[in-house]
């Protein structure tokens, strides 16, 4: 079977080392796996990945500067890039994939109308994983933090503008009704990785599709207990450490409560916060370590030695971190925020968001377990490639 994967990003970030771990667990299974993907870099992270054969970077570095100008000008994501969709449209017509797995189609890359209008047109069977809100509202990628449930009857007046995916101009009830008339009549099944979001899109404008709840997971081959010597390293021998992390570190992701936890905390207590960056490394609070982006390693050895794992996340599907922090034998706090209770799993230590003080509580009576004991899931890869199987075209 042919299998065409289409993604923002590929080999780093949550969603492109989802794309590729499936890629490569597609290619081992005897199938041809293909990879698309728009940028090289995301906002507030740099990175790139090598290309490999039948993994293509499409992309036109000037294009994609005008779809952002004029995206964040006139609230227009994801309706520009003619030229950049037209390469992908042709790579496809080259590729004759049996199907197609879309993640993250916004992200200044393509053009959505288009892409769909092609698909429909050539039946050409399609998984879509929603990594977060995005496809069903008229502007933003999550609407938790700002409380905001107008996506469920029409987005219209959208005051939300400093929001990912960023605008001046406000067009949400056009770009509401634009996504509506593009969704129609596909051949499509929907994936989730969050029970909590299948419960969304219910309510939404997706909700006629049929649509399964997909865990994501992570790979056991790079998070596993292993201290190291990273305690000795940074004197934290007589600590107790609490350890949160991010990507970017935004007010979404929990930033301030982080802060407000920290003020919280004992002089025998220290919360350290990873991926931070520059300008807030320049900020970090007392009782908090602050470390910029670190590579696989030594995240591995924060999660093995700290007493226990605060996500204070404000809006979120179903986030990785936890399932990192889980892998390592990590005790998990939570809020309770969108999917992120599900990853932490069962054991874990669900406080109100904005709760601070039972956080705390929570955190202190956390206690490491001498064995991981890891929730019993069927692997990622194995129900997509199901899936593949069930939808798919036969390759002729």
């Amino acid at each position: 079977m042919k299998i065409l994967y289409i993604n923002s990003v590929y080999g780093y970030g949550s969603t492109g080392k989802i794309v590729r771990k499936l890629r490569d667990e597609a290619l081992k299974a005897g199938h041809e796996a293909y990879v698309i993907y728009g940028r090289k870099s995301a906002i507030g992270y740099k990175g790139s990945t090598a290309e490999a054969d039948h993994v293509w970077y499409i992309a036109d570095n000037l294009e994609q500067k005008a779809d952002i100008a004029a995206s964040v000008l006139f609230d227009s994501h994801g309706l520009h890039s003619r030229k950049n969709t037209e390469k992908i449209i042709a790579k496809i017509e080259e590729i004759r994939p049996d199907v197609i797995h879309l993640h993250n189609i916004h992200g200044f890359y393509l053009n959505y109308e288009m892409l769909f209008e092609y698909l429909k047109k050539e039946k050409i069977p399609v998984v879509w994983t929603l990594h977060d809100c995005w496809a069903y509202t008229g502007f933003c990628a999550y609407y938790d933090y700002n409380e905001c449930g107008q996506w469920k009857n029409g987005c219209k007046e959208c005051h939300f503008r400093n929001e990912y995916p960023y605008r001046l101009l406000s067009s949400s009830a056009k770009n509401f009704e634009r996504k509506k008339k593009a969704w129609s009549h596909m051949n499509m099944v929907l994936v989730t990785p969050s029970k909590w979001l299948k419960g969304e899109v219910s309510e939404s404008i997706l909700k006629n599709y049929p649509c399964r709840v997909i865990y994501n997971d992570v790979s056991l081959s790079d998070f596993f207990y292993d201290p190291g010597n990273i305690r000795e390293e940074y004197h934290l021998e007589n600590k107790r450490v609490y350890l949160s992390c991010a990507n970017v570190w935004t007010k979404q992701k929990g930033y301030e409560e982080c802060r407000k936890l920290a003020s919280k905390l004992n002089d025998n207590e220290v919360l350290v916060m990873v991926g931070l960056s520059e300008k807030q490394m320049k900020n970090v609070p007392e009782h908090v370590l602050g470390i910029p982006h670190c590579n696989i390693d030594e995240l591995r050895h924060w999660y093995s030695v700290s007493d226990a794992f605060f996500n204070p996340t404000l809006e979120d599907n179903y986030p990785t971190v936890n399932l990192e922090a889980n892998a390592c034998g990590a005790p998990i706090v939570t809020y309770n925020t969108g999917g992120s209770p599900e990853s932490a799993g069962r054991s874990a230590a669900v406080v109100a968001r904005y709760d601070t003080a039972d956080a705390v509580v929570k955190l202190r009576a956390a206690v490491r377990q001498e064995e991981i004991v890891r929730d019993e899931k069927k692997p990622m890869s194995e129900e997509y490639l199901n899936l593949y199987e069930q939808i798919g075209r036969i390759s002729k």
